[in-house]
């Protein structure tokens, strides 16, 4: 067997690997991805039995297009989002939508894009020309959501609801919302040590204005305000030229 053949075998078994976590999964983009992987599997068998000498290169150049690059940018999205840099979440949910064109992509893209807009008034607009609640309300799109449920019931001080909420949904969250949960539910229950030990190890990427706002929102929820954090949050504010944070 020639180092294209197996090279090419390789990819066909990697992308065979998902198909079954796939198959259970509720998100509602997972059809989008089982045609991708069943595509790269269809086409490494068409190469290797009518094109060996070309199939590596074949099945390797679609697999970094379809899967390896979204995946990179949906990481880079979230993790930018995350962390507070809405512009470059913007610009890799673009990227995202470009390279995996289904109508969950193109709307998470779209949000982002929104969430970027400086302007209190052109963000709204964006919401709801685009059905953002309606589509978060759908059953069909409720799957990976937790997180915004998580965190709207910290804001509404349903601290036990939020509690519960988080332990039942811990097992199904992704790696990368897992810990921002982990800190929606010690910064609304006012654990301050714990908050800044998160931010300074697992979330440590998390933009520095938003660092501030969660360790003041701390102070505020365990009833003894952080003076300086409340000053330097003050200095973030002012400086600010998103109104939509001031």
């Amino acid at each position: 067997m020639g180092v294209q053949t197996s090279v090419a075998l390789v990819l066909m078994v990697i992308s065979l690997l998902p198909l079954r976590s796939l198959a259970k999964s509720q998100a509602p983009d997972r059809n989008t991805w089982i045609s991708v992987h069943v595509g790269i599997v269809a086409v490494g068998i068409a190469a290797v039995s009518w094109v060996p000498a070309w199939s590596a290169y074949m099945v390797g150049t679609i697999f970094a297009l379809f899967v390896f690059t979204p995946n990179v940018l949906a990481w880079l999205a979230h993790r930018h989002a995350a962390a507070g840099y809405a512009q470059a979440a913007a610009f890799y949910g673009r990227l995202f939508s470009i390279f995996h064109p289904s109508k969950q992509v193109r709307f998470h893209s779209s949000f982002l894009a929104a969430r970027a807009f400086e302007s209190t008034e052109r963000k709204v607009a964006a919401y709801r020309a685009w059905g953002v609640l309606g589509w978060l309300r759908s059953v069909d799109n409720r799957a990976g959501l937790e997180w915004l449920e998580i965190r709207a019931l910290g804001e509404l001080g349903h601290i036990d609801e939020m509690i519960t909420t988080d332990a039942s949904a811990e097992s199904g969250l992704s790696a990368g919302n897992l810990p921002f949960c982990r800190l929606y539910v010690l910064a609304f229950s006012g654990r301050a040590d714990a908050v800044r030990s998160l931010l300074s190890r697992q979330l440590r990427f998390v933009r520095p204005r938003n660092k501030v706002y969660w360790i003041f929102v701390t102070g505020q929820a365990a009833g003894t305000p952080d003076r300086d954090a409340r000053r330097v949050f003050a200095s973030y504010v002012a400086a600010a030229d998103d109104e939509t944070f001031r």
